[in-house]
């Protein structure tokens, strides 16, 4: 993803849904990015839109300015989506949504 980015192709879409988790040979988990189809190289028109799931965007992507396309797109704003979307994954074990005992509940 930040090789893609510094090449000024952004992916601005960090959700559940793209999202690809995988285990190597040597039993480190991956998670890599699945879905480049509304990605677009940063000087093409268009491409300056904030799409993304709501729950896991920066707080300043959701404001007037930024929905106003006024607002510029830095990688730490993916960064710290992709933050959330493993915030999120922590109440969930198998697939299903932790009865008791979640993480978060205590945070």
């Amino acid at each position: 993803h930040r090789i893609l980015w510094i090449s000024d192709v952004h992916q601005y879409d960090i959700s559940l849904s793209n999202l690809m988790v995988y285990w190597t040979l040597s039993g480190l988990m991956m998670s890599v990015i699945n879905n480049w189809d509304l990605s677009l190289p940063e000087n093409r028109s268009g491409s300056h839109e904030h799409t993304g799931m709501i729950p896991f965007m920066v707080m300043d992507l959701l404001t007037k300015k930024a929905i106003k396309g006024k607002v510029e797109q830095m990688y730490q704003y993916i960064a710290e989506s992709f933050f959330w979307v493993q915030i999120f994954c922590l109440q969930y074990e198998d697939g299903k949504l932790l009865s008791k005992d979640r993480p978060l509940d205590y945070w």
